[in-house]
């Protein structure tokens, strides 16, 4: 579960989507949804900051999509679920939120 300040950036985020990314209702809720099954993936019993975000390494992203690729979810809905965590972060990168020096996002 996302920390408070988390779930904060993260409600920041949405707007981005709403207003400059003109994305529908539908696509920011599948959005939303994908981004807070991998905070649980990261963290199930603990709330997740951005001190946990930092520390995230490509191997943590491989795993979770390689769990869920095992759980029988669909390569579409996996597909999207990836497309939603990397634009997150992208965003993260872009407004100087966060800065994961694992990760390398095209400006």
């Amino acid at each position: 579960m996302p920390s408070k300040e988390l779930k904060k950036i993260i409600s920041r985020w949405q707007d981005w989507l709403t207003l400059q990314r003109n994305c529908s209702e539908h696509t920011i809720q599948s959005y939303l949804s994908d981004l807070y099954i991998f905070l649980e993936y990261l963290s199930p019993k603990e709330e997740v900051g951005i001190p946990t975000l930092k520390q995230l390494d490509i191997k943590a992203f491989r795993n979770f999509f390689s769990i869920r690729a095992k759980k029988g979810i669909s390569k579409t809905s996996i597909a999207r679920e990836e497309s939603a965590v990397r634009n997150f972060f992208k965003w993260l990168n872009e407004n100087k939120i966060l800065k994961n020096r694992n990760f390398h996002f095209q400006q």
